[in-house]
């Protein structure tokens, strides 16, 4: 997008920025499975599971976990089972959306009303525990979606989109399911969150195994200021230097930058100004 020189290798991409290399990668946080499990075995988390399954008996359920934030569009998503309900009408009296709103984790204006928003569309409940086999819905701009391959991917923005996927995730057999939900638990179980930290320190000693043996410089002024990243044995000329060399000298060759010194780096026209070209040296 931003028409940069990049490498892409290993699952991330490395951008030369001043001489030194800056790595971009996504990395999932993880979760920690160990605690899950646990929670899922107390017996206030059995319980609460006969309690939804006795409420919602003969029913298939639709479970929504979301932030109570203004860019999680919860609203968008009530919209899509209303949307849902009016497209396959076969469905009413047959599905039914529990969500989970954990939350808030700021406060504002903005958040009163998505939490209006809310609990005006649907009745908001706490739920400890999930089937043991589901079909997952997810976002396509959520960090896990790559990972979660057999999930269904939507835009949120889309209602339609979300109908139509939650639509295939009930029609799914339970074959297919439980397929999808092992392959989930799988990956989730080998790379939780204790793997994503160790991966992600040794991304990051990768990224720096090079900037050690490096100098930084800073040139330029104002907002045309930058660090340079160079080798140990750059040595940087100083006037005191340059100067008495210079008038010393018979024969001279100077070599300059084209953009940013003879023209602006911003100008339409190519070639250096007089004035620019009539400059005396000394």
């Amino acid at each position: 997008m931003l028409g940069l020189d990049y490498e892409s290798k290993r699952g991330h991409i490395g951008l030369d920025y001043f001489g030194r290399t800056v790595f971009i990668k996504i990395l999932p946080v993880g979760v920690h499975l160990g605690r899950l499990e646990s929670v899922l075995n107390l017996p206030s988390t059995v319980a609460k599971t006969k309690e939804i399954q006795e409420q919602f008996k003969g029913k298939q359920l639709v479970l929504g976990i979301d932030d109570m934030d203004i860019f999680k569009g919860i609203s968008l998503k009530l919209l899509a089972m209303e949307h849902l309900f009016e497209t396959y009408w076969h469905l009413r009296g047959k599905v039914v959306l529990v969500q989970i709103v954990n939350p808030a984790r700021s406060s504002g204006k903005d958040v009163e009303e998505a939490k209006r928003e809310t609990q005006g569309g649907t009745q908001s409940k706490s739920l400890d525990s999930s089937p043991r086999s589901s079909t997952l819905v997810v976002s396509e701009f959520i960090g896990c979606s790559p990972s979660l391959s057999g999930a269904i991917r939507v835009n949120p923005r889309d209602v339609d989109d979300v109908a139509q996927a939650v639509n295939s995730a009930l029609k799914m057999s339970e074959a297919e399911k439980q397929l999808r939900h092992e392959k989930h638990y799988h990956y989730i179980s080998t790379h939780d969150v204790g793997y994503w930290a160790k991966s992600f320190m040794q991304d990051l000693e990768r990224a720096c195994r090079d900037h050690y043996s490096k100098r930084c410089w800073g040139i330029g002024f104002g907002l045309g200021f930058r660090v340079l990243s160079l080798s140990p044995s750059f040595r940087k000329l100083s006037v005191e230097h340059i100067v008495p060399v210079y008038r010393k000298t018979q024969g001279r060759a100077i070599f300059l930058d084209y953009d940013g010194t003879l023209v602006p780096e911003s100008s339409i026209t190519q070639d250096p100004s007089v004035e620019r070209l009539n400059m005396d040296p000394s």
